[in-house]
């Protein structure tokens, strides 16, 4: 009879196991450590450092879904729901190849998302956390179990794994 459960037992924890790490090397928590910025889109190099170790700015990878995270409040939600400030932006993503393409952000709220327009993005704070107007496509210049480099048209990202 023991047998039969730990067969019957290792057989479900082998099957309930379907959302493994599919990202490889890209999955897990990044904490931005360093931010070099154009200074238009038209210029050929990032001359504007950042040195970012001590803001606690983290990029979470799981799955298809990227959470950003930073200990400022990104934004605050003055519409009738009221939901307070958001310390967290949620992003959906395609990472192909050498390419990481953010395809729907939202402000994060505990009880409800609220999608972020383009013209939102314009005015936005993100900046901060690297993404920009038109910076939503990044390419992945380096992606190791420790380090990753992700370079948009204005910023080039630089990342810890923790």
């Amino acid at each position: 009879m023991t047998k039969n459960l730990t067969f019957i037992l290792l057989t479900l924890l082998l099957t309930a196991c379907g959302k493994l790490p599919s990202n490889g090397d890209l999955d897990g928590k990044w904490m931005l450590t360093a931010q070099y910025t154009k200074p238009s889109t038209d210029s050929p190099t990032y001359s504007d450092y950042t040195d970012k170790r001590d803001t606690g700015i983290s990029w979470n990878v799981q799955l298809d879904l990227l959470s950003i995270t930073a200990p400022v409040p990104l934004h605050e939600d003055t519409s009738e729901l009221q939901l307070g400030k958001s310390h967290e932006v949620v992003c959906r993503f395609n990472h192909e190849g050498s390419t990481l393409r953010l395809t729907q952000i939202f402000w994060h709220y505990r009880a409800h998302d609220i999608a972020i327009t383009p013209e939102e993005l314009e005015t936005s704070p993100l900046s901060i956390v690297g993404i920009h107007q038109g910076g939503t496509d990044f390419q992945v210049l380096q992606l190791s179990s420790k380090r990753m480099v992700l370079c948009s048209e204005t910023d080039s990202l630089i990342f810890k794994k923790i």
